[in-house]
């Protein structure tokens, strides 16, 4: 299932990407600047505890997906009494009718060093197994030591990977290693949740 929703997400998250980051720092709030047709503003504040309808949340526009760069402040109640509280470089949200699927949270472009430790912090607090992403910095190291690092080299996990928030309705946390186009800082780490689909 999360397969498909990356095959469908695809070549929106490749443009995305290839739009250089702006720096962000952690602490106090971000203005948060919405891509042009929906009226997006400040940071987004959404209590996904009890449902993830739009009747549960503001949905930013009038459109199935949105979002928010430029450095957001991003705070979700999710099931199971989990939450999230913090800032990151790119939002993206995915709707289905009236049901939100899934939610991207892009963090700030960074090293493969930093991204690997950023991307082992997030899998143990959400317990998601890391098995690609280990596989995937051991390549790039093995990449380096021959002489080039391929920046291109992407990973992330899947289905079996974690269990959904508060039951099979709830949403499961997933975190993608990719290509953030800039050779300097040449990856970017994704926690996204997904919900599943209803029927």
């Amino acid at each position: 299932m999360l397969m498909n929703l990356r095959a469908l997400c695809a070549p929106l998250l490749a443009g995305l990407l290839a739009v250089s980051a702006t720096g962000c720092d952690g602490g106090g709030e971000a203005a948060g600047t919405p891509t042009p047709g929906g009226p997006v503003r400040g940071g987004l504040d959404w209590d996904l505890s009890k449902g993830h309808t739009t009747k549960n949340v503001r949905w930013p526009n009038k459109l199935s997906a949105f979002e928010m760069s430029g450095g957001v402040r991003v705070r979700l109640t999710l099931p199971a009494g989990r939450s999230f509280d913090g800032r990151v470089e790119r939002v993206m949200g995915r709707r289905e009718d009236e049901t939100v699927r899934n939610l991207d949270l892009f963090y700030k472009a960074t090293t493969t060093e930093d991204a690997y430790a950023q991307a082992k912090r997030l899998g143990a607090q959400w317990a998601v197994d890391l098995r690609n992403i280990d596989a995937w910095y051991q390549r790039r190291m093995e990449q380096r030591r021959k002489g080039r690092e391929d920046l291109s080299d992407t990973a992330f996990t899947g289905d079996p990977h974690s269990r959904p928030l508060g039951g099979p309705d709830g949403p499961a946390p997933a975190i993608e290693v990719l290509n953030s186009f800039d050779d300097k800082r040449p990856v970017v780490v994704n926690l996204s949740f997904v919900w599943p689909r209803q029927g």
